[in-house]
């Protein structure tokens, strides 16, 4: 996302005026004369690409409280159920969401996080502490899918740290 530009400024010695030749070839007479100083910045061009709203995709985060949140996208993904349970395969560092019923003991409830927000959230906090997830700060899951077998694919191997 970042390309890097050398750029080369002359500045007059008596005006202190930066002078930006319009060729090498002027830039060459410039240093030659001795008339003025020389700087050189190495700058790197910022490129953000595209912005794509999280309420448009997807968008599940782990916070460092342990609170796994899932926007709207993703709670019509996993069917739009009142709770879930949670999963974790150890070797390839992937957390598990499946949809599941309240009255089952492995069940998380969905929990409306703010009012005027339509995205649900658990804590879980247990379940990390279990498995020795340790988030620094909020992560969130950008290649999140539901697999065939109706499983949320969260891995924990490609997150990206995201603020407010």
């Amino acid at each position: 996302m970042f390309k890097r530009i050398i750029y080369d400024t002359f500045v007059h010695p008596q005006e202190g005026n930066p002078i930006v030749p319009d060729s090498r070839f002027q830039a060459s007479k410039l240093i030659l004369q001795g008339e003025t100083l020389w700087r050189r910045f190495d700058f790197q061009l910022y490129e953000p690409g595209q912005v794509v709203r999280t309420r448009e995709i997807v968008h599940v985060t782990l916070n460092k409280d342990y609170r796994l949140f899932f926007n709207a996208k993703a709670l019509v993904a996993l069917g739009d159920p009142d709770g879930v349970a949670l999963m974790f395969d150890a070797r390839r560092q992937v957390i598990g969401v499946l949809p599941s019923a309240l009255n089952r003991t492995h069940a998380y409830p969905l929990r409306i996080r703010y009012r005027g927000v339509s995205g649900k959230v658990i804590t879980a906090r247990n379940f990390c502490r279990h498995h020795g997830i340790k988030p620094e700060g909020t992560l969130a899951f950008p290649s999140a899918r539901v697999n065939k077998d109706g499983v949320m694919i969260l891995d924990l191997q490609d997150v990206k740290t995201v603020k407010r």
